[in-house]
């Protein structure tokens, strides 16, 4: 590895296995993928030792999955990460000076989120995404949860993975700040028409608790208001936040849409940029109730160009 440019992969391919290595200014990494597993594990080591910094168990499109574990670099367990279960439980306090503060507004985030949709929906349908939250204050910008700031965080960013039933594969996610005494921070993120703001829901008490809808029942009621499948072109489901863009704790609402492509414009330029817009109908439903809302139309948009890109997401379709 002495010789392996920085982020530039090294691969070793073998009769069972693929083995990539990676280097990095402050460790190196070593991925092994076995072809008779369902999962990969990577392993990073400090630089220039053979001292493990983590062990990471990821899925097979890369996602980090179970519990991961991290390194001092004197080889003592610094702390352990659960990925499925939303956990992060430190050892090495020395290393997290601030552990006790961050847990204790972690669970007034956790009451947070029961008091807006019930300790049900906090347990069977929300994980807690460790690197997804930061913390900051007035003097340091934020950093990852599991980093270390130089003074008190007075900052707390949360972030919430919404699962709506078994697929759990929908990427919808509910974010919110906190202050060091747990009250709730207002926050206006820049983002599109539909964005992953801060914020929650007003529901009323008698829905809190669970989604009352799931992927095939939403599919069986759009097909009744027109939905047609074809062997070509099948509908997807995706669970969305739309956000009413305003700084106020109540700040949007969660939709479930069925959507199936109706249209492909591509307009490809290979000197300049070139773009692809995918047009939609979206049948959209009200996941606490189960109720169809209505149809409209919606489009996504992709760009390209010599050495960068971009996209959109959902927004609504006006032409």
């Amino acid at each position: 590895m002495k010789k392996a440019k920085l982020e530039e992969p090294d691969t070793l391919r073998l009769e069972n296995l693929i083995i990539v290595r990676k280097k990095y200014p402050e460790y190196r990494e070593i991925k092994t993928f076995d072809k008779n597993k369902d999962f990969v594990i990577g392993e990073q080591f400090y630089d220039k030792t053979t001292q493990l910094k983590a062990v990471t168990k990821y899925d097979n499109i890369g996602r980090p999955i179970g519990i991961a574990n991290h390194y001092t670099r004197n080889g003592a367990l610094q702390y352990i990460q659960n990925y499925d279960k939303g956990e992060w439980v430190v050892y090495d306090k020395a290393s997290h000076p601030y552990y006790d503060l961050q847990s204790t507004i972690k669970l007034k985030a956790d009451s947070l989120i029961s008091i807006m949709y019930g300790n049900a929906f906090l347990h069977n349908h929300s994980v807690w995404v460790v690197g997804g939250s930061y913390i900051s204050n007035d003097k340091e910008q934020r950093i990852r949860w599991t980093e270390k700031l130089k003074e008190y965080p007075t900052k707390f960013s949360f972030c919430y993975k919404v699962k709506l039933d078994s697929r759990d594969n929908y990427n919808s996610y509910i974010y919110f700040d906190l202050d060091n005494n747990g009250n709730f921070l207002p926050n206006l993120r820049g983002g599109g028409f539909f964005f992953s703001g801060s914020g929650f829901e007003n529901i009323p008490d008698s829905l809190k608790g669970s989604f009352k809808l799931n992927y095939d029942e939403a599919l069986t009621e759009a097909k009744k208001f027109g939905l047609i499948e074809t062997d070509s072109t099948k509908a997807f489901g995706q669970l969305f936040w739309e956000d009413f863009r305003k700084s106020s704790i109540y700040n949007g609402q969660f939709r479930f849409y069925i959507l199936i492509n109706t249209k492909t414009i591509e307009n490809l330029n290979p000197n300049g940029r070139s773009t692809k817009i995918n047009k939609y109908d979206v049948y959209s439903f009200s996941p606490w109730t189960g109720d169809f809302i209505e149809i409209k139309k919606m489009k996504t948009k992709h760009w390209w160009e010599k050495e960068r890109s971009g996209f959109t997401l959902l927004e609504p379709d006006k032409e």
